[in-house]
């Protein structure tokens, strides 16, 4: 007599389980790389920035330069919300791969347009000084893209009316200084019918 031929059986669950966690495991894991991925670019970049900034003249401030009150901490031992972050973990890592830049001041530096194309990759800048530049109309193109700006000097530059197109977007703005420009009391007003919570300071050039 022949024996019987025994029914397959299905795969237990637990094997199941662990295919799927595999699976899983490298969706996170790839995500997770990606991730990282983007951070250290954006990092570089800001990095870059900073180093043609300073090679300018100029120099700028990070977010962990400032304590959660808004005071200048010496130590930059602060993250962007104020928390304490010991100095040697940022030495350790590089501080543009912990923090943003907030503040450029290149008043008086070797700047002309080209340079700005640096500014692009500072989204996060809220105050900008280019006063006693060579920046022109055509240079303020690269700063469209900073929206979060509050404060911003552009006071005996080579920027007139047409220019101003591209100050419009930056809603957040607070100050503006445009002294010592050629910037017209028409064109001033415009701008500022644009942007009606900004406090603009025009002195038109002699």
């Amino acid at each position: 007599m022949m024996a019987e031929t025994p029914e397959p059986t299905e795969p237990k669950p637990k094997r199941r389980w662990y295919q799927y966690s595999l699976r899983s495991l490298f969706l996170v894991t790839l995500a997770l790389a990606l991730w990282l991925g983007w951070i250290c670019h954006k990092a570089n970049q800001q990095k870059k920035a900073v180093e043609a900034i300073r090679g300018l003249g100029g120099g700028v401030y990070y977010d962990c330069d400032f304590d959660a009150n808004g005071h200048f901490d010496t130590n930059g031992e602060f993250d962007a919300k104020g928390h304490e972050r010991p100095a040697w973990f940022r030495n350790l890592v590089g501080v543009d791969f912990l923090a943003s830049v907030n503040e450029a001041w290149l008043d008086d530096a070797r700047v002309s347009d080209a340079e700005l194309e640096h500014l692009q990759a500072l989204t996060k800048l809220t105050a900008l000084d280019l006063s006693g530049t060579r920046v022109t109309d055509a240079g303020l193109e690269y700063l469209r893209g900073l929206t979060r700006l509050r404060f911003l000097d552009l006071s005996d530059t080579r920027v007139t009316n047409d220019g101003l197109k591209h100050l419009q977007g930056m809603t957040r703005l607070e100050t503006l200084w445009l002294d010592g420009t050629q910037v017209t009391n028409e064109g001033a007003e415009q701008l500022q019918a644009a942007l009606p919570d900004c406090e603009i300071s025009h002195w038109p050039y002699d």
